[in-house]
């Protein structure tokens, strides 16, 4: 018994269709089974991630209250130092904890992060122009009081507003 041609279009046709269902099935199949696994990853990843964001917006949040003004004060108190000498020490240990630092702003928002420099600039000018009022006779103490006092009559603290914006952007993080 010999097969026509329609014999052999009558078993291909719906041997190809049927290769056709099996591979779009299986297909579909494949990729949800790729988006389960990416899903898993982004998930793992996420819960590796969180950690490191937290501590960094801890260890943010110590240094805008390390560099405060009162904060430096009480540092400082104890060194013996002209007025122009106490203030160039002051504007070093700012430098000093901000480079410390500085790896976080891997963690951190690009606005964030500008948030904290910005603070950062604004608490160096602030020591910088009142360095720039006082006389070159007067001591550290001198210093360290007037900065006190100026800390005191200071309108809006960039640093709180910085620290303020810490709370808003790890918020997101702890209640998601």
């Amino acid at each position: 018994m010999q097969l026509g041609w329609f014999d052999w279009l009558a078993f291909t046709i719906p041997s190809i269709m049927l290769f056709g269902i099996a591979y779009f099935f299986i297909q579909g199949w494949l990729k949800s089974q790729r988006e389960i696994e990416n899903f898993k990853t982004i998930r793992t990843l996420s819960n590796q991630t969180l950690p490191l964001k937290l501590q960094a917006y801890e260890r943010l949040a110590l240094f805008l209250e390390r560099v405060k003004i009162d904060q430096i004060i009480l540092r400082m108190r104890s060194h013996d130092l002209n007025a122009y000498d106490m203030s160039n020490l002051i504007l070093i240990t700012i430098q000093q904890e901000y480079e410390h630092n500085l790896s976080q702003q891997v963690y951190v928002s690009e606005q964030l992060w500008q948030i904290i420099h910005t603070a950062k600039e604004q608490n160096v000018h602030f020591v910088l122009n009142l360095q720039n009022q006082l006389s070159e006779e007067a001591s550290g103490t001198d210093f360290l009081d007037a900065l006190g006092q100026a800390a005191e009559e200071r309108q809006g603290d960039p640093l709180q507003t910085a620290l303020k914006a810490i709370r808003i952007e790890a918020q997101k993080f702890i209640s998601a």
